[in-house]
């Protein structure tokens, strides 16, 4: 044999024995994750991590209860959820969720929903979806939300039932488009109140049908006294009954207006006279500064009387009143008011205590005075002429 045959056969020989596939060895492995099934935790189940929260040797994947240690795994109702973690025991229910947190689940609970008073079935007809509340009525019909306490029972776009299927019908409390217009509520600018159109003229967020000042742009709605105007739009935003053409100072504090009653020294204007009266000035003082009968004249302007607003000194004078109308210190005075002459005579008659007589009395005593000398001086005449005769 030649060398060079000889070295062929060499690295022949060494190729076949050092190239050969090793031989591989074989394990059960059911699920084919990799994991030995003697040595896996769910061997129909491929679960690479392994995962056992509950400690019981089941693996998560294959657990019927992963959070409840039952290494038994039993499960009497065949319900694919095991008796130690089941919320309807008996009842077949593989839906195991407990809304309300009362222990029981959902197939299993006549109110799931947070013990709202209102039974799934509230009508008794073995159904909890076929008389579904509505209209305000809370009596004898099915909870319109199974899955969220409503008491109440509101609708307010009166689409009930179907409130499980699509999340835009049933109650309010669980219904997504509450006003019934196609809108989510979680879009729609206005979802208490329809508006197909979505129209929002001032561009601040809510629909027009529902904006308190649907031409003025107020994202915040603010609306200080309830009226349902919102305060950007309201003239009398505080609700005290003044606005700023009444002299209201402060739209925004109802406290403070022409007719609220001065707190002396507190650094505020209530009655917004633009002054802070001084709790060191005398009432009199005080009044001085205002104008109580709303005449235009205070005390300091010789307003006699500032709790009529008839009285002050351009006031015109009246006859007969006894009151000094025009504050010039004398009522009913002369130049207003001329005493008549026979008023002063009578007065005069009683200064006298009755004894002296008016104009008209004592010219009819002079009259009679001269009627009784010439009567006399007759009579003394007509004697001579007797006598002479004689």
């Amino acid at each position: 044999m030649t060398f060079k045959k000889s070295l062929f056969c060499f690295v022949i020989a060494f190729l076949a024995f050092y190239a050969a596939p090793a031989a591989v060895a074989h394990i059960d492995d059911a699920d084919g994750d990799g994991i030995e099934d003697s040595a896996d935790n769910c061997a129909s189940d491929p679960n690479i991590s392994q995962a056992d929260d509950d400690g019981d040797g089941i693996g998560n994947d294959c657990d019927n209860c992963s959070a409840v240690s039952n290494a038994d795994q039993t499960d009497d109702d065949a319900d694919g959820v095991g008796d130690s973690c089941d919320l309807c025991l008996g009842l077949s229910s593989p839906v195991n969720y407990d809304f309300d947190g009362d222990g029981l689940g959902r197939k299993c609970d006549s109110d799931d929903d947070g013990d709202d008073g209102i039974l799934d079935d509230g009508d008794g007809s073995g159904s909890t979806s076929d008389n579904y509340c509505t209209g305000g009525n809370t009596t004898s019909c099915d909870d319109n939300c199974t899955g969220t306490a409503n008491a109440d029972q509101t609708d307010s776009d009166g689409d009930a039932p179907d409130n499980t299927q699509d999340g835009l019908s049933g109650g309010d409390a669980c219904d997504l488009d509450d006003d019934g217009d196609g809108w989510n509520d979680t879009t729609d600018n206005s979802p208490t109140v329809a508006n197909d159109d979505q129209s929002d003229v001032d561009l601040d967020g809510f629909g027009d049908v529902s904006d308190n000042c649907a031409s003025d742009s107020n994202s915040d709605q603010a609306d200080l006294d309830g009226d349902g105007i919102g305060d950007i739009c309201d003239s009398d935003a505080d609700g005290d009954g003044y606005t700023a053409d009444d002299g209201d100072c402060d739209n925004a504090d109802s406290s403070l207006n022409p007719g609220a009653e001065e707190v002396c020294d507190d650094g505020i204007d209530q009655d917004c006279d633009d002054l802070d009266t001084s709790c060191d000035v005398t009432t009199t003082d005080v009044t001085t500064t205002t104008d109580a009968d709303g005449d235009g004249y205070t005390a300091e302007s010789d307003d006699c009387d500032d709790s009529n607003a008839d009285v002050h000194p351009d006031a015109e004078e009246v006859c007969d009143d006894a009151i000094d109308n025009d504050c010039d210190g004398t009522a009913d005075n002369e130049e207003v008011c001329p005493v008549s002459n026979e008023s002063t005579d009578e007065s005069a008659a009683e200064d006298d205590g009755g004894c002296q007589l008016n104009k008209g009395s004592r010219n009819s005593g002079l009259a009679g005075l001269i009627l009784l000398a010439l009567s006399l001086a007759l009579v003394s005449i007509a004697r001579r002429k007797t006598i002479c005769r004689g």
